[in-house]
């Protein structure tokens, strides 16, 4: 039964207006969620090739930072045995041992070895020059591996200023002993305060390459590590 004041149309069409505003609401819900959902999906899947990639990266970085880890050690390693020859013959000057001028001319001849890790090009060279490093999300990384090239550089200089010492000093070696068969020649020249010198300077520049090699290893283990984290 109809109460007096209500009409029947007004209730229908109250209604109606609900309900063409609910499919409205749902209308625009399917259009939000049918250009959302393949937005969202693309991202997530731009992500995860780029992770991807990212790995990839971290792979080749490894591999090649394995390669100078070994050779850093190595060269750490043949640069203190040659310290401690070289600090062996400043000492038989400094005492005047002329007993001992064999095994002083014969470590003098060791002056044309010495220890060279140089390298053309660094990782993080190489990157830059690629136009890679935008590819990079971790700014750690990058941040780590710029300091290991300049570390590289500083040891190229240093190997190249070791490198020209040799030249210039080692022929005068020729003066003083002869290779074949060997013998020393003029051992007053060996026990000259200035020949204990070339000794001294040699020993400075090895001493700061020790230091240099052993924070290279320090460095290229961190970011190793930081690696092998990130890999997992």
């Amino acid at each position: 039964m109809e109460t007096p004041n209500e009409n029947p149309n007004l209730t229908r069409s109250g209604r109606m207006v609900k309900l063409e505003w609910k499919h409205y609401i749902y209308e625009f819900l399917i259009v939000v969620l049918g250009i959302s959902v393949p937005f969202i999906l693309s991202k997530i899947n731009e992500g995860w090739v780029q992770k991807q990639t990212e790995k990839q990266y971290y792979k080749n970085i490894l591999r090649e930072l394995g390669s100078d880890l070994d050779e850093l050690k190595g060269n750490k390693l043949e640069n203190e045995m040659q310290i401690a020859k070289f600090e062996y013959a400043s000492q038989i000057i400094r005492l005047e041992q002329k007993n001992m001028r064999d095994t002083l001319g014969k470590l003098a001849l060791e002056m044309k070895n010495f220890t060279d890790f140089r390298r053309n090009s660094t990782i993080y060279q190489t990157l830059a020059q690629s136009g890679e490093l935008d590819n990079f999300e971790n700014k750690a990384l990058l941040t780590n591996l710029q300091k290991l090239d300049e570390l590289y550089n500083y040891i190229n200089r240093l190997e190249a200023n070791h490198q020209s010492l040799i030249i210039d000093i080692y022929p005068e070696m020729l003066d003083y002993i002869q290779i074949r068969p060997y013998q020393v020649m003029k051992p007053e020249a060996l026990f000259d305060f200035r020949f204990q010198n070339k000794f001294d300077i040699f020993l400075l520049i090895m001493q700061e390459k020790g230091k240099l090699y052993q924070q290279g290893v320090e460095d290229v283990e961190t970011i190793v590590a930081h690696l092998n984290k990130e890999m997992q």
